[in-house]
């Protein structure tokens, strides 16, 4: 039995599969060339099954409609305007709009191939007629199909969808305003779709039988707008309707470099921009756009522009007339923050540019014809110093090829930045000074103050040894590592090299803390740690050194000047004892940095907040940098 029923489905399969290859023979010899509009169609075919000729599934994205096919179920819809039709796959009946109709012939499928018998189209308004190996389809008449909207970014724009070539006439209205399409020669489709407008200026759209030979459609505007017409052929031509950007806004902005002209639009436009002499004017001529009202006149500022005048030159030009002091170099460019907004800059040009190497640094100068607009940082990541020098060109393309390609280089950036590079060599320090005039700027590179300083920086307590922990939780050894982190930081960035007896949650002995400090050939050694006493009214920081150690006093005099300057706290003292294992064992100037009393309530809110923690480490870092620099003067002596 078994193998009776395996050999039944090979002969079932081997029946299926000449009956697909026989019709799939017969429908390749009965292929027809479609033809619209008189055109021929390369990419679909038309088929006659049986003496009746079916049209493929996407024969209908031709005429701008819609398909979805399910193949499970064998549903096919189609939608076309504001028509919905839905088919099925052998089976003649059909729903439109929801009403059932009885089809002549069902659609078909052969193999991946959906067909729609020739009839469908006829009643979505396309005469179809067979002669010999052809099919040819036209509109029943030159239809308005629909009018919807179309993506752009530089306008609004609407899509009049019209079955064949059209003759129009345009014009615009006033109250109430409006825009006026007559379409001569046009019937309106019985599914005319219509997108409701959802962007300004438009909030209406009509259409209606004007005469027995034109359709008119109706803008209804907000305000007068100008627009184009543009006709984009194919087979359902496409009447597009574009509108004009709309001027907003313009004046005035303070922005951080200078003061600048701002020009808001709806839409992007473009421009161009001419200077004429006595009087003085800049002209820019605003293109495609309008102004929604009257024209206007913007007083001006007391560094360039006297006053803006404002006002439609033409249907597609709107022309602002800046009335100026003086000419200046200036430049148009989008503003990166605000959508839609152009920005008018006066610049400068940067006219000299040279390099003096001084030892292991230099100087870089920079000079400008006008003030100098600048903003610095540092690239941590990468060691560069980045100057943007704002409102700034360089108009002599020699000082773009004669830089120090080590040292620095030059890069124009839009709108009108020129951007510096300066490399910072390891362990070295940078200024950036200003000339009095403005329109000059040097970069000053040298070593920096603690380069080659090996600095230890011992966080107290750690792991199972907690410390002192307040009333509110504050534990020693997590602050002390805390303020030991953001302090090491402080003395990299001045060239100084730092390590940590401790860079986590770790108890170490006391002996091991200094035998590091000692191992490394450490300059300085500082124990970062917080006070606690029973009595919880006392308040205040405290500096500890060894009695025979006058170099650690010395330090100790110095972080304390500072501390005492920066933080505000309480100084209790600059304090020796020679039982102090850091201070007595280690072979360099060492101490101990009591920060204040966690046991005091309101002092322990204060050393848990990051603002105090980084205003200690950086007391500390300066009184360090104080007490080398002292060094250095006395040598000098």
């Amino acid at each position: 039995m078994k193998r009776l029923s395996l050999w039944k489905m090979v002969i079932l399969n081997l029946s299926l599969f000449f009956i697909v290859f026989t019709l799939s023979v017969k429908t390749q010899e009965n292929n027809l060339l479609l033809y619209f509009d008189d055109q021929q169609m390369e990419d679909c075919y038309g088929i006659l099954i049986e003496g009746t000729p079916y049209l493929p599934l996407s024969f209908f994205s031709h005429i701008k409609a819609q398909v979805a096919l399910d193949p499970n179920n064998k549903d096919i819809k189609i939608l076309l305007g504001s028509l919905t039709v839905k088919l099925k796959v052998e089976d003649t009946v059909s729903f439109w709009n929801g009403k059932q109709q009885k089809l002549k012939f069902s659609p078909r499928r052969i193999g991946d191939e959906v067909l729609i018998p020739l009839e469908v189209v006829d009643k979505l308004g396309i005469n179809g007629r067979v002669e010999g190996k052809k099919i040819f389809l036209q509109w029943h008449k030159k239809y308005l199909l629909g009018i919807e909207s179309l993506p752009s970014q530089d306008k609004v724009v609407y899509a009049l969808k019209i079955a064949g070539d059209v003759e129009y006439n345009s014009f615009l209205l006033e109250q109430p305003n409006r825009l006026v399409l007559d379409l001569v020669g046009v019937s309106l489709y019985p599914y005319l779709s219509i997108e409701e407008p959802t962007v300004a200026p438009v909030k209406g759209i009509r259409v209606s039988r004007f005469d027995q030979d034109k359709v008119r459609v109706v803008f209804d505007l907000d305000f007068l707008v100008g627009y184009k017409l543009k006709s984009v052929p194919g087979k359902t031509v496409e009447l597009q309707v574009a509108l004009n950007a709309v001027l907003k806004d313009v004046g005035f902005r303070s922005a951080a470099m200078d003061p600048e002209i701002y020009i808001d639009t709806s839409h992007p436009v473009s421009y161009k921009t001419d200077y004429i002499l006595d009087p003085h004017r800049l002209i820019v001529d605003l293109w495609d756009l309008t102004i929604a009202g009257q024209a206007f006149t913007i007083p001006g500022n007391e560094e360039w522009v006297k006053s803006i005048r404002v006002s439609q030159f033409d249907s597609q030009t709107v022309r602002l007339v800046l009335d100026i002091k003086e000419p200046r170099n200036c430049i148009i460019t989008s503003d990166s923050e605000v959508r839609n907004r152009l920005l008018i800059k006066t610049v400068q040009e940067l006219v000299g540019v040279s390099w003096t190497k001084k030892g292991s640094g230099g100087e870089l100068l920079l000079k400008s014809s006008g003030e100098i607009k600048a903003e610095t940082f540092l690239e941590q990541d990468t060691g560069l110093l980045v100057i943007n020098l704002h409102h700034t060109m360089i108009k002599n393309p020699e000082l773009l090829s004669s830089k120090e390609d080590s040292v620095f280089r030059l890069v124009e950036q839009e709108p009108a930045i020129v951007r510096v590079e300066v490399s910072i060599p390891k362990q070295h320090q940078y200024s950036v000074i200003l000339n009095e005039d403005q329109r000059s700027m040097k970069i000053a590179i040298e070593d920096a103050p603690l380069s080659g300083k090996v600095i230890l920086i011992d966080p107290g307590h750690g792991g199972a040894d907690a410390g002192a922990i307040g009333r509110h939780g504050l534990r020693e050894k997590d602050l002390n590592l805390d303020v030991s982190i953001r302090f090491k930081q402080h003395l990299e960035k001045l060239g100084a090299q730092v390590l940590l007896t401790r860079d986590d949650d770790r108890y170490l002995w006391l002996y091991d803390r200094v035998a590091i400090a000692n191992r490394v050939g450490a300059a300085i050694m500082l124990s970062i740690h917080a006070n606690n006493h029973d009595n919880r009214k006392i308040t205040g920081f405290e500096i500890w050194h060894h009695p025979k150690r006058e170099e650690s006093a010395t330090l100790a005099d110095f972080l304390a000047k500072e501390v005492i300057s920066n933080t505000g706290l309480k100084f209790r003292g600059i304090m020796a004892d020679k039982d102090f294992v850091l201070p007595r064992e280690a072979e360099m100037p060492s101490v101990i940095v009591e920060m204040g009393f966690i046991s005091n309530a309101e002092e322990e809110k204060l050393l848990n907040t990051p603002e105090f923690r980084d205003k200690m480490a950086a007391s500390l870092c300066q009184g360090l940098l104080n007490y080398f620099q002292a060094q250095v003067n006395s040598k000098g002596k």
